[in-house]
């Protein structure tokens, strides 16, 4: 692909994002959120074009992921847990519900660290998230602090091919999920690239994805958190070219 060529597709897929990224912020359906999910895919196609583009025109950017640390990580590891590293927090004023949901089919008691905040405006902005389901009702205190770390990364590629969220639990059998992966899987799990219950398209991740469907933030899904701070990072990073 020729470099005007890489410049016009960027140029086009970030003032496309920006628009569904702005109707996701304002309103949710499952439409909406197909169609950003749909919207990123591009972002996955050109993601080797965009690399060398970067590299070509002499310019490096950082992209925003997440590290559990090493305490946390051995504070959580006997139990079920779901991680999500949120670097920048996720404004939104689709927010219709009540604060947070959390299937628990286990019956544990749920410590959960987040960072969460009612805006005047009747928004929400959220951020790292850390729930961990145990019958010990001590790991609150211990799982706050900078458990969640901010890593940057130096290629577009790499950024989307590391994890999102990190996960535990029983009758999940994959632990993590990529951005690349979570952005293809949302659309086909819901049917909006292939008919649901499609068996030729099934992929291991659609048991996550339908899991995290079920929890919810403002009434909102939790996937659409994660495709709404992709979206973010992308707008935020790549304006500037």
């Amino acid at each position: 692909m020729e470099q005007n060529d890489i410049k016009n597709n960027i140029d086009i897929n970030i003032r496309r994002l920006s628009r569904h990224y702005n109707l996701c912020q304002q309103k949710y359906d499952d439409i909406a959120l197909l169609d950003l999910s749909h919207c990123l895919r591009n972002w996955v196609d050109l993601a080797q074009e965009i690399d060398n583009y970067l590299d070509l025109i002499n310019i490096q950017k950082k992209f925003k992921s997440f590290i559990v640390s090493k305490q946390l990580r051995r504070i959580i590891k006997p139990y079920d847990y779901l991680i999500i590293g949120f670097p920048e927090l996720i404004k939104t004023y689709a927010n219709n519900g009540e604060i947070i949901y959390f299937p628990n089919d286990l019956n544990l008691p749920i410590s959960m660290n987040m960072q969460i905040m009612r805006n005047s405006d009747k928004s929400i902005s959220i951020g790292n998230l850390s729930l961990i389901r145990t019958k010990s009702n001590e790991l609150s205190s211990k799982t706050s602090g900078n458990g969640i770390q901010t890593k940057l990364l130096n290629k577009f590629s790499y950024w989307l091919d590391s994890d999102v969220l990190k996960i535990n639990e029983r009758g999940i059998s994959v632990k993590s999920i990529s951005r690349k992966s979570i952005i293809s899987r949302v659309a086909n799990t819901l049917g909006g690239s292939h008919p649901i219950n499609n068996k030729k398209v099934e992929n291991k991740n659609d048991e996550l994805i339908n899991h995290l469907m079920k929890s919810k933030i403002g009434g909102l899904p939790l996937p659409y958190f994660v495709l709404m701070g992709i979206s973010k990072e992308i707008l935020t990073t790549m304006k500037s070219i």
